[in-house]
């Protein structure tokens, strides 16, 4: 194993900040954290997730990724250096990711489904069953599934250096810029934004509940791709001189600021088209999986060619 991360490992401290940052930012910021934020009572959510991603997830990702950097191997072999009695942990935490796997290839297929859908027009965007029509149809989401499954094998295969690494320091940043954009232009479309806006930023505790505080939790630890073992596996590529606690930092700011843009950009979307057409918010997915598939695609319309563009860019990165 350790000619193999020599040969193989990461080869910048900020290139090994950006793989795993990619393995904790992504769909679990995107989808998940605005979804379970308009399921849990809005900014009472987003407060709780906060603080238990600074008090609990970070400490818990330090742990992690000290423990694969220091044994050089696989989780199984790693729970076994801290006790030979651990090794069954080591294979609950490959068995998770496996689980995972299993929905978020699907959610991956959904959203290669709208990068191609980019570019269908104001009219596809506006159709509310237009998802609806999608997940439910048998064949077309298997089809999306299985291409994002081989795209992610492509850039697996190709390593840490070559393939990981170097797609994360092209497809992080970009996604980040282009989130930044689609921030502003939600923020600027008018009737309902603020709305949205205080339902985001003005907690609301008696609307949380303990569950809700549950869920903040699992967020932060599913966000953070904690007790999975793939901050393990990079760990074990992380060169010597690498700062685990600096590392730490970078990455869940990093998670957090992405997870905060994304409600940024979702939720006065949301308020602002509820208010425009006099609809419902749970009818373009408040609580509901399909929130960023139904709200986003509302926003990238509204701005013809441009909007077109910027979607497919978007949901490329994603």
């Amino acid at each position: 194993m350790e000619n193999t991360t020599k040969k193989n490992g990461f080869v910048s401290g900020l290139g090994f900040i950006l793989a795993a940052a990619g393995s904790a930012i992504g769909l679990g910021n995107l989808w998940s954290f605005p979804n379970k934020t308009s399921a849990n009572g809005g900014a009472a959510f987003v407060l709780v997730y906060v603080i238990c991603t600074i008090l609990i997830g970070a400490i818990a990702m330090i742990a992690e990724i000290h423990i694969g950097k220091r044994s050089q191997s696989n989780s199984v072999t790693s729970y076994k250096k801290i006790n030979k009695n651990l090794g069954w942990f080591g294979l609950i935490a490959i068995g998770i990711p496996f689980l995972i796997t299993c929905y978020y290839s699907v959610l991956g297929g959904w959203t290669l489904k709208f990068t191609i859908n980019s570019f269908q027009g104001i009219e596809q965007a506006n159709n509310a069953n237009m998802f609806g029509a999608f997940i439910s149809n048998p064949f077309e989401p298997v089809f999306y599934v299985f291409i994002f499954m081989l795209l992610s094998a492509i850039i697996i295969m190709a390593g840490g250096k070559n393939g990981i690494e170097k797609a994360s320091k092209v497809l992080m940043p970009t996604l980040l810029f282009i989130l930044i954009a689609i921030v502003i232009i939600a923020l600027t479309l008018g009737d309902g934004v603020k709305e949205g806006l205080s339902y985001y930023l003005k907690p609301d505790f008696t609307a949380l509940g303990f569950e809700g505080i549950l869920a903040a939790m699992g967020q932060s630890f599913y966000s953070l791709s904690i007790g999975m073992g793939a901050l393990m596996c990079y760990g074990s590529y992380m060169g010597k001189e690498m700062k685990i606690g600096k590392s730490c930092a970078m990455i869940c700011i990093f998670d957090t600021i992405i997870a905060l843009l994304a409600g940024l950009a979702i939720f006065p979307s949301v308020f602002h088209f509820a208010t425009v057409n006099g609809i419902d918010t749970s009818t373009l997915g408040m609580g509901s999986v399909g929130l960023m598939y139904q709200t986003l695609p509302l926003v990238f319309a509204d701005l013809g060619v441009f909007g077109q563009v910027l979607s497919f860019f978007f949901f490329a990165m994603v």
